[in-house]
């Protein structure tokens, strides 16, 4: 049966100071937004009232906020004098949270901010120095959406002010939270530009609860699935991945103790020679690496007989460490990829003085590829398209500058140490531009190396690791109870990894190897062709963007909580959007828009008017329902009510318009969809089910958009679509009702391997749990007939929406361990349809584990709707308006749970008997 749940938590008893049983001081320092400044009933509902909500009675929070104040001693109002500062002081805190920096941007008191990082040291002594040793928690400053640059202003706020703090907290060992990143895109949270609202005092204090609740349950778990291996190489095949969201590497140890790895970037947009052949590589352009880097260390250790060797990829961190050798002889490399700069660093340390060596091997010489001649003391290279390539191709330059400190010019290709050293640095700096010149881009790369030289490495080592720190801590699922549960989560965990890795950058993921893709030594285009080598710029099916398959690395980002890594793709299609409506308008004389299933990253369509000849993609206008569906999700989760005007409202409202006057109505005055698709499967047919669920899905949820996002006429107008829409066809089969892949006789041959009934599950989630019909969905699920695994196939998803436990976790546990025979790294997922590492293989994993876990329907929240009853698990999940998750299930029990928000604990449901 089916009960509201509503387990409170019971933390632990913890004793920070005093005697067991009193309560835990936490004194909250700041200005105006820790006051609560422009809250209603502010001292209930600024944050650190709701921090003091969250956190219960074992702690007691005080509010020392006092508008207007600065941390530096000679800023207009510091907050030194105030006598918030000594009554803090006096209270003997426990915890110590410090929010003062915005203040300080101001006009007035930045020609003091070189006095900064002292005054804030001194800060934070003053308050070390107490009997009670409190912890120290500083805020980074939120973000200013003031145009007055005499005020608080977010460039000084992040040039100036938080790298300061950052420095800060690194030196003085304290932690940090960073409140800027989460409010970029919250505009609408801050009314008055400079405070927060309610719900953004309530984002700050969730934050802050977590890290001073928090036990690392995430992380301590986290350190079991690092990657090990003690064999090297030989070859890419055998690499590992790291990035920081835009530039990814495959790094690889060969045997003879050669660091190698190679260089990928989501905007690395090469073009296909004059003589290609392959249709799809030439359409859409080609996602190329940007070179391949070895570094040496000589004398090399792995050379010795029976030397040690081990290569990790420490998740948390995101760093790849090697080891090689022991005692005397031994020689550590460590690479990673800033998160929050665009800069690979490679260090070495030894115990001995070593020499380094850095090459750039290039494979592209003479055909695109340029390196620069006798450059002084570093490596330049880079990569132009030609001027005869797509215009859309024409003019992008992508490559690199490497360097070190104490490396030399040996010659174009290579840099070595000046003298034998114990520590090297290695620098390399990639960077992609359009529309400029080739001397442009070469000052562009130089100006950013420059900038992130001026750097302390250590400050940004730090901030690299909190970036991945608070990553780890949006969301986790840790499953226990057998060998398979713990291989399951592995998967999970590192395909979330991987997605992060690529995530971030000007482009979506590629479905087909992402930016990991790596030599493949006997590739075969079919069964019966030779085996050839193909190298590392390959992927079949091209580079165009493929939404059934993009789609499914994108959906299980919302409970992830990685709204960051959505926002590509969303962009990319908004992108699109206008000259699409152009050629919508040109093609068909009315309104509208939408997106070709295959397309560039350019976008772009092709005439389909009625007479034009069926084939697989043509008639196929679904994709910007699926693409409007995920976009009002994410507007759900993260209540962005810019996003929601900007970028999912014109997407949204271009493709009703162009349902809706693009197709007839039929006698009974309903529309008429045809001729169009189901999907790849079903070719010209009369009222495909994709198309009339999505319909149905989107509109009834846009009608129910608040009023602020949506004028009168265009909700009737909607209105009056929706009350057009046909029903889903339904027939019989069994003796059973079923949903139809379209109307009408089921005669048209298919093409493909999918069930196009089933997207009225899942997309678009017209039915399951807790909703009307569900017989009707299961039985159609039943009698499915395509039932294959892995790749692109949706039944794990949807097995897991209908609430079939058995088949969701065979269906997951399948996508989560497929890895790619030839491939050495646990998450390179089998090629399958598409191209290893797939992509969507790891991504339709990650979707169908979290609704095994989690569902979300409006604002109801169902828990454990598909989890079979042998695991156990932690986890924590993200829920629609600004909610998390987290709790702890014991053989098919929830044992404690954690909601935030407090109040929607009211909407959680538990399925179970």
């Amino acid at each position: 049966m089916k009960y509201l749940f509503f387990l409170i938590l019971v933390f632990t008893a913890v004793t920070v100071h005093g005697q067991p049983g009193d309560k835990i001081k936490v004194a909250c320092i700041g200005a105006s937004i820790t006051y609560g400044a422009r809250l209603e009933n502010r001292e209930q509902n600024c944050y650190p009232a709701q921090l003091q909500k969250m956190l219960g009675d074992k702690y007691q929070v005080v509010n020392y906020g006092v508008s207007g104040t600065t941390l530096l001693r000679k800023g207009d109002y510091p907050y030194w004098r105030t006598p918030q500062y000594k009554d803090a002081l006096a209270n003997n805190p426990d915890i110590v949270i410090i929010d003062l920096g915005g203040n300080d941007s101001k006009l007035i008191n930045r020609i003091h901010l070189d006095e900064y990082e002292q005054d804030y040291r001194d800060f934070i002594h003053s308050f070390t120095q107490l009997p009670s040793h409190p912890r120290i928690i500083l805020l980074l400053a939120m973000p200013s959406f003031e145009k007055d640059t005499t005020g608080i202003w977010d460039s000084e706020i992040v040039k100036q002010v938080n790298p300061r703090i950052q420095n800060v907290a690194y030196t003085e060992h304290v932690e940090v939270i960073d409140m800027h990143s989460p409010f970029v895109n919250k505009e609408a949270n801050m009314p008055d530009k400079i405070h927060p609202d309610i719900e953004g005092a309530g984002i700050m204090a969730q934050n802050v609860y977590r890290v001073i609740t928090d036990t690392k349950p995430g992380i301590s778990q986290l350190d079991g699935y690092n990657v090990s291996w003690d064999t090297p190489g030989p070859s890419s095949s055998q690499s590992m991945p790291t990035g920081n969201g835009d530039i990814g590497l495959n790094v690889w140890v060969e045997p003879n103790g050669d660091l190698c790895f190679y260089i990928g970037k989501t905007d690395a947009w090469g073009a296909a020679s004059s003589t290609e052949k392959n249709t799809w590589i030439k359409a859409g352009g080609i996602l190329m690496k940007l070179g391949k880097v070895r570094v040496s260390v000589n004398p090399n250790p792995l050379l010795n007989p029976g030397a040690s060797f081990q290569q990790i990829l420490k998740l948390h961190n995101n760093e790849i460490v090697v080891n090689e050798g022991a005692g005397d002889n031994a020689v550590q490399l460590r690479v990673w990829v800033d998160a929050n700069h665009p800069v690979i660093r490679v260090e070495s340390k030894s115990v001995r003085p070593a020499s380094v060596r850095v090459t750039l091997d290039d494979w592209r010489i003479g055909n695109g590829d340029t390196i620069l001649a006798k450059r002084e003391n570093k490596i330049t290279w880079y990569h132009q398209n030609p001027d005869d390539a797509d215009s859309h191709l024409r003019r992008i330059i992508f490559g690199g500058v490497i360097k070190g400190s104490q490396l030399v010019y040996k010659d174009d290709t290579t840099l070595e140490s000046h003298t034998a050293v114990t520590n090297q640095l290695i620098s390399i700096y990639p960077l992609t531009t359009k529309e400029l010149s080739a001397k442009k881009w070469l000052s562009k790369v130089n100006n950013q190396a420059a900038q992130i030289e001026e750097l302390p490495l250590e400050q940004t080592r730090l901030a690299h690791q909190q970036w991945w720190d608070q990553f780890w801590h949006r969301s986790w699922i840790f499953i226990r109870g057998n060998k398979l549960a713990d291989s399951t989560t592995k998967g999970y965990i590192l395909q979330r990894f991987v997605t992060a890795c690529a995530g971030r950058g000007a482009y979506p993921i590629k479905f087909n190897g992402s930016i990991f893709v790596v030599d493949n030594t006997a590739y075969k285009s079919n069964e019966k062709s030779p085996a050839s080598l193909i190298d590392a710029d390959y992927r079949e099916w091209g580079g165009q963007y493929w939404m059934q398959n993009t789609r499914a690395m994108y959906w299980p980002r919302l409970m992830a909580g990685d709204f960051d890594e959505m926002l590509p793709l969303f962009n990319m299609y908004a992108q699109i959007l206008p000259d699409n409506a152009k050629q919508v308008k040109n093609f068909y004389h009315h309104g509208g828009a939408y997106f070709a299933e295959t397309s560039p990253f350019w976008g772009g369509l092709s005439y389909m008017g009625p007479e034009v000849k069926e084939n697989w993609t043509g008639h196929y206008f679904t994709p910007i329902l699926e693409l409007s569906m995920m976009m009002l999700d994410y507007y759900e989760y993260t209540c962005d009510q810019k996003f929601a005007k900007e970028t999912l409202l014109p997407i949204a409202s271009a493709g009703i318009q162009f349902f809706d006057q693009h197709f007839g109505r039929d006698a009974q005055g309903k529309l008429l969809l045809d001729p169009d698709n189901s999907i790849e499967m079903f070719w010209k047919v009369h009222d495909p089910a994709p198309d009339i669920a999505g319909l149905h899905a989107v509109i009834s949820r846009l009608i129910a958009l608040p009023d602020n996002l949506v004028d009168k006429q265009t909700k009737a107008d909607w209105q009056r679509i929706y009350k057009e829409l046909p029903e889903l066809p339904v027939g019989n089969e069994d003796g059973k009702p079923v949903l139809l892949p379209y109307t009408g006789p089921q005669t048209i041959k298919g093409h493909n391997l999918e069930n196009p009934e089933l997207y009225a599950i899942y997309p678009f989630r017209l039915y399951g749990l807790g909703k009307p019909d569900l017989p009707l969905a299961v039985n159609t699920f039943e009698v499915r007939k395509f039932k294959d695994k892995g790749c692109w196939v949706q039944d794990p998803i949807q097995a897991a929406m209908l609430g079939l436990t058995d088949d969701a976790q065979s269906y997951v546990t399948f996508d989560l361990t497929r890895k790619e025979p030839t491939l050495k790294f646990p998450a390179f997922w089998a090629t399958g349809h598409d191209y290893a590492p797939d992509e969507d293989n790891g991504g339709n994993g990650e979707n169908g584990l979290q609704q095994m876990l989690m569902q979300t329907d409006g604002k109801k929240i169902i828990l454990l709707p598909a989890w079979p009853k042998v695991w156990s698990a932690d986890f924590k999940l993200n829920a629609p308006y600004n909610t998390t998750v987290q709790g702890t299930v014991e053989n098919g029990k929830i044992t404690s749970l954690v909601i935030t928000p407090a109040f929607r604990m009211a909407d959680v449901v538990i399925e179970g008997k």
